[in-house]
This record gives structure tokens, sequence and C-alpha cells, in this order.
């Protein structure tokens, strides 16, 4: 499935919501309250340090690859310049490469782990 065509199903509601990986619709497990806080306590520090016209948010939807993902970070960070070329019609698009790795459930973007906190940065 493509991009476009998943974003013509109608908008989640209750206790899941969807993403596109590699082309098929995945069901995701809202975060609870403590996740939550932990997002808001990220976002505050990134924006104390951004630089301006950055964005720092939380569940934002992205692109990580062309035609087959959109995914939801659970918290998002784009600088200044990249923010500016960024098309508020659309989701950000991202050329990942990991950075670094601790703890998580979540598998990356490009599907050769499970395991592990992956923190991921748009390349240039």
């Amino acid at each position: 499935m493509t991009v476009d065509e998943f974003r013509r199903f109608p908008e989640d509601s209750g206790p899941v919501y969807h993403e596109l990986r590699h082309g098929e619709v995945v069901a995701v497990t809202r975060p609870k309250l403590k996740h939550s806080l932990v997002q808001g306590n990220l976002r505050q520090l990134l924006n104390m340090f951004a630089e301006p016209g950055s964005y720092a948010e939380i569940e934002v939807a992205y692109r990580p690859l062309p035609e087959h993902e959109l995914w939801v970070a659970d918290v998002a960070y784009i600088s200044a310049e990249r923010f500016q070329q960024t098309d508020p019609e659309d989701n950000p698009h991202a050329t990942l490469r990991q950075r670094s790795t601790t703890k998580s459930a979540s598998p990356s973007p490009t599907g050769r782990g499970n395991s592990g906190w992956s923190i991921w940065t748009a390349a240039r």
C-alpha cells in the first residue's frame, strides 16, 4: 500500500492508531501517561536548546522512506533549515541513519532490528 492510499483511510479513534510500515497497515497501541510525560519532558529540553525556527513536537507523523512508510515519532526535532523546506500539506520526509541504541520495542525503519531504543536522525 502507498502513503496516498493509506491517507484515504478514516482517522483513527479508540485504543489503537495505525501506521504504514513496509506497505502494510500496522495497529499501534496508544501511549500511557508515563510515556506521554517522558515525551513532554524531552520536547521541553529540545525547545530549550533548539535553534530559532526549528520544530520540536511529540507524536509527529513522518515518512522514513518515500512511498510505503508513514510512522509516528514519539518525539521529533526538525532543524530550522529543514523545517522551512517541509511542505505543511505533507509529512516530514527523512533519510535516516541510526545514531545510537539503548532500549525499545520498536523496530527500525530498515527492519533490521527490534530491540533497543533507536534514535534516528535525518541525514542530508
